[in-house]
């Protein structure tokens, strides 16, 4: 573990990662504003700045250094950015309300995020260098936004039901969206995905105690399952997996759960094929997941 330091404040975080080891995120400042940081091995942190105002947060990153977040203005409002190295910060707008925000980008430049409208609705949207944003709407539920990209345009984000519930979704490039579904309750979030399309986040349970939460993982064709029922009980018995918050190309999950004691702790679930299971792998089928330690 490095310890990334700060920007002179007393305090920083980390959001996002790129295939070359560099982050972004957000740390304090002497003045006590937050500014957003590029973090590269070697150099150290480096303040991206802000846009008219105070404050600045950094989301995401791409292999080209490209960082995207939000920024205030000395209006009030907040705005979505998108920062090149060597041309610095740029605003990127909103569809006509005080606040956007830019969460994923790709490694092609494009950009996800959400905007107010001036009807003060929320609409996911997507930034293509050359071509501006583009409204994306809320794909005909109350409100959308959107959370991240991946290299082949999908776009996975919230959106809010008409029982102001609020579900995940799956856009993809002309082919449109889909409900992520639930693990039978009311609500469930998205967390991260990879470039197949497969996505990991939290959902609500029917019939837990307190409508408890378990981490999930949706595949594309396959729906959404409880990665409770996918872990090995030999390394993983007595856990109880609650969030899943990112995924890589290869399938690993990270996350936190419950463990054995009942304590709050990391997980990494890598895929592993099964002697059954073998051929359906060779087909993208089912794979069995095991705790790493």
């Amino acid at each position: 573990m490095t310890d990334l330091g700060t920007l002179g404040g007393s305090s920083s975080e980390a959001k996002g990662i790129n295939d070359l080891g560099q982050v972004v995120g957000h740390a304090f400042m002497a003045t006590g504003d937050y500014h957003a940081f590029l973090y590269t091995p070697g150099s150290g942190m480096k303040d991206l700045g802000t846009l008219s105002g105070s404050l600045s947060f950094a989301y995401g990153i791409n292999n080209a250094a490209q960082v995207v977040g939000e920024g205030v203005l000395v209006s009030g409002d907040w705005h979505a950015f998108l920062y090149t190295p060597g041309s610095g910060m740029k605003d990127l707008g909103t569809f006509g309300g005080r606040w956007s925000s830019a969460w994923g980008i790709n490694n092609a430049g494009q950009v996800a995020g959400g905007s107010i409208t001036a009807s003060n609705k929320a609409h996911t949207f997507l930034y293509t260098p050359g071509s501006g944003m583009t409204d994306l709407g809320t794909f005909g539920w109350t409100n959308s936004w959107g959370y991240g990209i991946n290299n082949t345009g999908q776009i996975f984000g919230l959106h809010w039901t008409t029982s102001d519930y609020y579900h995940s979704f799956l856009y993809t490039p002309g082919s449109g969206v889909t409900d992520l579904g639930t693990l039978g309750g009311t609500d469930e979030m998205a967390c991260g995905f990879n470039n197949a399309g497969q996505v990991v986040g939290t959902a609500r349970v029917a019939g837990t105690a307190g409508g408890g939460f378990h981490a999930f993982l949706y595949t594309p064709g396959s729906g959404m399952t409880d990665l409770n029922s996918l872990i090995d009980p030999a390394s993983a018995s007595g856990w109880l997996l609650t969030n899943a918050n990112a995924i890589n190309d290869n399938g690993q999950i990270v996350g936190y759960g419950l463990n054995s004691l009942g304590q709050i702790d990391a997980f990494l679930l890598t895929p592993i094929p099964e002697p059954a299971t073998l051929s359906l792998l060779a087909l993208g089928g089912l794979v069995a997941l095991r705790r790493r330690r």
